[in-house]
């Protein structure tokens, strides 16, 4: 009887010890042994289960205490073994649970950050990317694992000044800004950023990553242009104001010795029985100096700060106004300035002082062309000034065209020209604001600055402003304009 009993707690033993290791099957990532393991204790209590019953219903002798209550020993054994085994796999299970959960919050939180972070082994290497770093370059997280962040962005060498490699080589955080201004074949498309990189230690001390945090800065680095270009305009708007105030001065100068010359040579003329020859000198005299009379007008005209509203102007008075300033420069360059203004031009309404300054600063662009191309005489030192009437969307436009054989302007710079501070003249020569000024007095008259360049034909800038569309402005035609050309 007694090896009953003890039969009958051995085989509840060993099925508690069966559940139990099921037990462990559900909560460890080892779940066939265990579970074989469970098999097999799950079959040795049935097979004692069976043992019992044939026991019960006397088929067979009953066994010998000892052996049962080693059996009973070995039960209890593997009850408690593996009921001491199951707290330890549920709490490992538990804190494998809760660094999954930390993990993946921490790659939420990494992945709802706007800025690119990025996890670098001491190599450069990328090991780990959030969603914005991904989304910035393009790649996927596998393509972007293994390569170093200059490849990432399709560069084809390490960018100057790369924060990474100098917190590795530092051992201290370090930052730099990544722009196509500081950086040599900066994809255009990129914009601008902000690089921060922090060294990772272990406990030694030792670095084994950096953390790449980077910060879009493109709209703060347009701005910071903008303002520039302003401050740049503002500084050369001082500049030709001041040099407007002096050439007025010097201009007045000029006007009262002239006006004094021309009298003197009136005075002569008009003298009774003058010598033939005096006369003619002195005729001659007037007509120089009412020349430079002419030209001093025209410069004070030129300098003086006009804000006055838009009034109707003639081209052929703009355009004589301008060349009587730069015709004398022209001669010594050797340079042939070609006039084609037609008599019959429609008025316009425009400050004439500011599309003087257009037509100057064109003048003077193909100027430094020619000079640029052909430093000494040569046939081709052509400066062509034309102007006609065309219609645009049924309304009257006039277009005053400047050519010139000089160099041509590749098809890609044709917008980068009218840029502020873009300038392919040597430095010194020249600001870069010339034709972004003139393009902003051209559109502030409700017109358009266009360039037109051919390989091997030099260049030619059209000045395109309308008419004053509402008046018909033919009763003009009959007066016989006349046009000075050269």
């Amino acid at each position: 009887m007694p090896a009953t009993i003890v039969l009958t707690i051995s085989v509840m033993l060993q099925f508690a010890a069966a559940i139990l290791a099921l037990v462990l099957v559900r909560v460890t990532k080892r779940k066939a042994a265990w579970f074989m393991i469970a098999l097999a204790i799950l079959m040795m209590g049935v097979r004692r289960a069976i043992t019992m019953v044939r026991l019960l219903y006397g088929t067979i002798e009953p066994p010998e205490f000892n052996v049962e209550l080693s059996a009973l020993i070995i039960s209890v054994l593997i009850v408690i073994g593996v009921a001491w085994i199951v707290p330890f796999f549920h709490s490992a299970s538990w804190v494998e649970e809760k660094i999954k959960k930390a993990e993946h919050e921490k790659a939420l939180m990494l992945d709802s950050a706007s800025e690119m972070i990025a996890y670098h082994d001491v190599n450069h290497r990328i090991q780990w990317a959030n969603k914005a770093y991904i989304k910035t370059t393009g790649l996927s997280l596998d393509e972007l694992q293994g390569k170093k962040c200059y490849e990432a962005w399709g560069l084809k060498r390490m960018c100057k000044g790369c924060p990474v490699a100098e917190a590795i080589r530092t051992g201290e955080p370090h930052e730099a800004e990544l722009t196509p201004e500081n950086q040599e074949n900066w994809p255009s498309d990129r914009g601008s950023w902000l690089s921060r990189a922090t060294p990772v230690k272990n406990s030694d001390g030792d670095i084994t990553g950096v953390i790449e945090v980077a910060f879009d800065i493109t709209e703060h680095k347009q701005m910071e242009r903008k303002r520039l270009q302003l401050e740049a305009q503002l500084r050369q708007s001082h500049k030709l104001e001041s040099l407007g105030t002096l050439a007025g001065s010097v201009a007045h100068e000029i006007n009262n010795p002239v006006n004094g010359i021309m009298n003197y040579a009136q005075l002569i003329l008009d003298r009774p029985g003058s010598d033939h020859e005096i006369s003619r000198y002195a005729a001659e005299i007037g007509r120089e100096t009412e020349r430079v009379s002419q030209i001093v007008k025209n410069l004070l005209s030129f300098s003086r700060n006009e804000q006055q509203s838009h009034v109707k102007t003639r081209i052929c008075d703009i355009v004589e106004g301008t060349l009587s300033l730069v015709r004398t420069i022209m001669c010594h360059d050797h340079i042939i300035l070609e006039i084609d203004i037609p008599e019959d031009l429609p008025e316009i309404k425009c400050r004439s002082q500011q599309i003087q300054q257009v037509l100057m600063n064109l003048i003077a662009n193909a100027r430094d062309a020619l000079n640029n191309r052909y430093p000494g005489y040569d046939d081709n030192k052509k400066i062509s000034v034309i102007a006609s009437v065309f219609d645009k969307k049924g309304h009257r436009w006039i277009r005053i065209t400047v050519a010139n054989a000089g160099p041509s302007i590749p098809a890609k710079d044709h917008k980068r020209i009218f840029d502020p501070f873009y300038t392919t003249k040597l430095n010194g020569e020249g600001t870069g604001l010339g034709l972004s000024i003139s393009q902003g007095i051209v559109r502030n008259h409700g017109g358009e600055l266009i360039v037109e360049s051919k390989v091997g034909e030099g260049a030619k800038f059209h000045i395109d402003l309308p008419t004053d569309s509402d008046e018909n402005l033919d009763e003009k035609k009959g007066e016989k304009q006349q046009c000075t050309a050269s």
